[in-house]
């Protein structure tokens, strides 16, 4: 990379940023140092927070010929904001983590492509961590998270703790519930009525004229699958049919494939 400096480069002269605009910086250890707020300031000839102005503020009045001349050196410079550093200053990152469970679970890509595209629209890029189900691995998310400053959590993990989910609301640190429920009603969360839903596959079945139907339920310390699994009981009472514990399967971790009998735990 050649080394930008007014007035000192390897290759040819480029025009002057304009009338006044005639600075010059120690060559040093610049040519590989990352530009700073304070060196396109110095180029263009404002103050740091003009340039601020300039890049970020459009509603504040600058005139146009500094903020021509500022954008100018932007560009000699090849200045880009930090991120995190602004962050800090405004204490809002413009970021958003979601924690998923399984990102090979089919069931959840739709809705990360959903939350990011959603998150897009007004600003917003989407982090995501993926937890296995793991309690550590979400602590771990979760901290990474905080320390980072993100404005806010999509939390679709659905065994994570309740001690690990009253620390987030003890930090007031701002998250929606993602297809699952919780045992605050406070709590935001965009979720599937599972229990009324297991409840209405039962009544299309018994319709059909089934009278033995099973069921394979998700792992039932997590809130969806003990709500699918309720509604599948009630149902049944409902409807006037016998529960057999042979027809009842828990699906065990995030694969179908194994699973075992309620009345085997």
């Amino acid at each position: 990379m050649t080394a930008i400096v007014a007035g000192l480069t390897a290759r040819e002269p480029r025009p002057s940023l304009g009338h006044g605009v005639c600075k010059r910086f120690p060559l040093g250890d610049q040519t590989t140092a990352r530009s700073t707020i304070t060196d396109v300031a110095r180029l263009a000839g404002v103050h740091p927070s003009t340039v601020s102005r300039a890049l970020h503020r459009a509603d504040l009045p600058l005139s146009p010929e500094t903020r021509r001349r500022v954008l100018a050196a932007v560009e000699r410079l090849e200045y880009r904001p930090s991120a995190i550093a602004r962050g800090l200053r405004l204490r809002r990152t413009r970021t958003l983590g979601m924690l998923v469970p399984d990102i090979t679970n089919p069931f959840f890509p739709p809705i990360i492509r959903g939350a990011e595209e959603a998150a897009r629209e007004r600003g917003y890029e989407l982090v995501l961590c993926n937890t296995d189900d793991d309690a550590e691995r979400e602590k771990a998310s979760l901290r990474v998270l905080r320390e980072r400053q993100a404005d806010g959590l999509l939390i679709a993990t659905s065994r994570m703790a309740d001690a690990t989910l009253a620390s987030v609301r003890r930090e007031r640190f701002p998250f929606v519930l993602v297809n699952r429920g919780s045992r605050v009603v406070e709590d935001p969360a965009v979720e599937v009525d599972n229990a009324r839903a297991a409840a209405e596959i039962v009544a299309h079945l018994v319709h059909l004229g089934h009278k033995r139907i099973a069921h394979i339920a998700g792992p039932l310390n997590t809130t969806t699958g003990a709500e699918r699994a309720a509604g599948y009981d009630d149902a049944l009472r409902t409807h006037g049919l016998p529960g057999e514990a042979a027809l009842i399967a828990e699906a065990v971790a995030a694969a179908a494939l194994f699973w075992r009998p309620r009345s085997a735990r």
